[in-house]
């Protein structure tokens, strides 16, 4: 086909639109899920499962083999499927009519967005020099955070619109919540960006002939995978706070803070689109810089350094004694929370075979999201449901979540960083 998109700048920016839209669909459930609750008339814990793991579970399991074949055939096609998939879902969620076609729905978005990170992250180490690698994936995993932003404030701006509207009838499914038109309607964009993705041209892999068998993945990882799992472990445990935050942070300023639910989508997120990009390319191009001057040790330094800060940053919102105070300790929380992203993808690209990079890619994946998104939301549930008994204790919940963990992601990531060869 002629007039392929070719410019590696312009291949980056779909794939960070890609990007935006899957975190739109997949967040836009953490504002909706006191309304999704109070409808369907559930526990936290089971409001958090289609939050976190019933998406997490397909979505990492996924992650391998969809992982394995973007090394093998076409990354863009893959990428452009999935797309497709995850946002056809996305629709139906809006279409279920009790929490098992609900959950059933969000399965389908996971394993749809499955197909993104391991071919884009391949794609951009095929297009871009090392040197410059953590800064464009840094760039495309911007999309995290313009789409949980513009997840929170178009999805509060729609849901206030909804309920100030009535009930409204969806094609197959008559009359329906108003958190379902959203569902609907955060479906259609997703559509268009996978027919323009099959436009593009796909690059020159970088190996060739190479034995790519997942024996071969495995034949690696006992002997020279140390440093690789190290980090897959520190990056899984790492999310645990990532993606409890990420899903509780909205109901604790609804819940706790008693800030009105359109209010919390708007600040929220403007927070995450004007303070988490920052951090993400910050800490991407910093990481770049330091790799440069101290070898690839200086991009796990960076990591060391950035986890110890969040430790405190997760804490500290937790105890404000005012909703106003709150929203300014979640400002150090913004930046802080994704400038591990871009360096840890980026390092994963430098320390496995080349012929392994999207099966690794989705190995690291597949660790993030069964523990990660699996546990993270869940986890402060329990919490809540089964220790404190309270549903005002969120705030408790999350800061013992986080200090958990990344207590335990920042002695991971020391780890790695000394078994590195380079």
């Amino acid at each position: 086909m002629k007039n392929r998109i070719k410019n590696k700048w312009i291949i980056l920016g779909l794939l960070m639109l890609a990007y935006t839209l899957s975190f739109m669909d997949r967040y836009v459930m953490n504002l909706l899920m006191e309304s999704v609750k109070h409808d369907m008339h559930l526990s936290d814990t089971q409001v958090s499962l289609l939050a976190g793991a019933s998406f997490a579970l397909f979505y990492a399991l996924m992650g391998i083999p969809l992982g394995r074949l973007s090394d093998k055939t076409s990354r863009v096609k893959l990428i452009s499927s999935g797309i497709a998939i995850w946002s056809l879902m996305t629709a139906t969620c809006g279409l279920a009519k009790n929490y098992f076609q609900l959950m059933t729905a969000r399965v389908g978005v996971g394993v749809g967005e499955a197909a993104l990170s391991p071919s884009a992250y391949s794609l951009l180490s095929d297009l871009f020099p090392k040197r410059l690698l953590a800064t464009a994936i840094g760039i495309y995993s911007s999309g995290i955070y313009f789409g949980a932003g513009l997840a929170y404030i178009v999805g509060g701006a729609l849901l206030k619109y909804f309920n100030a509207h009535g009930n409204y009838t969806l094609p197959f499914a008559g009359g329906t919540f108003s958190w379902q038109m959203i569902f609907f309607l955060f479906g259609i964009p997703g559509l268009v960006i996978a027919a323009v993705m099959l436009l593009v041209q796909e690059p020159a892999r970088n190996y060739h002939g190479e034995q790519q068998s997942f024996s071969a993945f495995i034949a690696f990882l006992k002997k020279d995978g140390k440093p690789f799992l190290l980090l897959c472990a520190a990056t899984a445990i790492f999310n645990i706070t990532v993606y409890a935050t990420g899903v509780w942070i909205p109901t604790f300023l609804t819940r706790v803070q008693h800030l009105p639910l359109e209010k919390v989508g708007v600040i929220t997120g403007i927070g995450i689109m004007l303070f988490s990009p920052i951090g993400v390319i910050a800490g991407g191009k910093l990481a770049d810089l330091m790799a440069a001057k101290t070898s690839l040790k200086g991009r796990l330094s960076a990591i060391v350094i950035f986890c110890a800060l969040f430790i405190p940053a997760c804490i500290t919102y937790t105890i404000m004694p005012t909703a106003e105070a709150t929203l300014w300790a979640l400002i150090p929380y913004a930046i802080l929370v994704s400038t591990s992203v871009a360096i840890t993808a980026a390092t994963v690209q430098e320390i496995v075979p080349e012929h392994f990079k999207g099966t690794a890619s989705a190995f690291m994946l597949f660790a993030q999201n069964i523990i990660g998104m699996g546990m993270g939301p869940t986890s402060v549930a329990l919490l809540n449901d089964h220790v404190f008994h309270n549903p005002m204790a969120l705030g408790k919940s999350l800061a013992l979540v986080s200090l958990i963990s990344l207590t335990a992601a920042t002695a991971l990531f020391i780890s790695c960083r000394k078994n590195l060869s380079k």
